[in-house]
């Protein structure tokens, strides 16, 4: 099919207390998916 086959996700804090957000992955490429087209995005953020 003519759809992307790739594309990149980018973690970031959009608002919350006034504490920095530490992300242990902030960004990362997803690629092909399942046979659905299926991918999971997942990440850990920690206040400090």
């Amino acid at each position: 099919m003519g759809g992307p086959k790739a594309f990149n996700v980018y973690w970031y804090k959009y608002q919350g207390p006034p504490r920095e957000v530490i992300f242990f992955e902030s960004n990362f490429r997803l690629e092909r998916g399942d046979t659905l087209g299926r991918k999971l995005a997942m990440t850990t953020a920690t206040l400090v």
